[in-house]
């Protein structure tokens, strides 16, 4: 089977199970999260083993299920970054292996991936949680074929090499376009904070692409993990959705406090 048949039916099948499992919501949605965000820090850790960079992560497993105690109890999320700055500071106190800087990367992770993810639970049953995706799919397409006609300008080459200036922006006008269709189409709440919102949620989810390009780059590794065929490991998909969800999440919040 080619490459690009493989990648066709890995997004397909990925395509269908995340349509699913946004429309049941709930339970649905909060286990497949929990498994997407062990998935990500395991090979995560694998990457960063690499470097020489040891995860804490019993304090990341502690942080995780503080995260769902705080959900259940419908509490804020963000307390469980105080629930894991603590078991660093023990393990620390306590384990002469443990260094500050592996310390400090744990809890840089434990926001950038379970604590980012969780908050799509709070976009749980709102338009808004499509448009996470739709953001993400929209600006990696655009960015994805108007690099490849006209991409010219170097992004960032030392980081990745095919991304150019072009795509970068090609992305930013076809996210734009998708989520202005989407938003009017379902008579939501269009305006100028959403449009600002939506562009510089296309920006940071294509900066979410880099910055997990340049963890891989300096691992020396392709992809995070072969997991999915074609397309690599759960990271490699849902690197440029961590960056998005926590801009959604606070144009979600600013619209219900205006």
């Amino acid at each position: 089977m080619s490459d690009l048949r493989t990648r066709a039916i890995t997004a397909l099948i990925g395509l269908i199970l995340i349509s699913i499992v946004l429309f049941i919501g709930g339970f649905a949605l909060k286990g497949t999260i929990l498994l997407v965000s062990i998935l990500a820090i395991y090979e995560m850790s694998r990457a960063l083993n690499l470097i020489n960079i040891k995860l804490n992560i019993i304090a990341i497993m502690v942080g995780l299920i503080s995260i769902i105690g705080l959900q259940t109890l419908n509490l804020n999320i963000f307390s469980s970054l105080i629930v894991v700055f603590f078991v660093l500071a023990i393990s620390y106190l306590f384990s002469n292996k443990i260094s500050l800087v592996d310390s400090g990367i744990t809890m840089l992770i434990f926001y950038y991936i379970p604590l980012n993810l969780s908050l799509l639970i709070s976009l749980d049953k709102t338009p808004f949680l499509y448009l996470v995706f739709i953001i993400a799919f929209s600006t990696d397409t655009f960015a994805y074929l108007t690099g490849a006609n006209f991409g010219k300008i170097k992004l960032l080459e030392s980081v990745s090499p095919k991304k150019s200036v072009e795509g970068f922006i090609g992305g930013i006008l076809g996210c734009l376009i998708c989520s202005i269709f989407y938003l009017m189409y379902f008579n939501l709440n269009f305006s100028i904070l959403s449009v600002i919102f939506i562009v510089l949620a296309s920006v940071m989810g294509q900066i979410g692409d880099l910055f997990a390009s340049k963890i891989k780059r300096l691992a020396r590794i392709k992809d995070y993990s072969n997991l999915l065929p074609g397309h690599g490991g759960v990271m490699d998909r849902i690197d440029s959705i961590i960056f998005i969800i926590p801009l959604i999440y606070s144009l979600l919040n600013i619209v219900n406090n205006l």
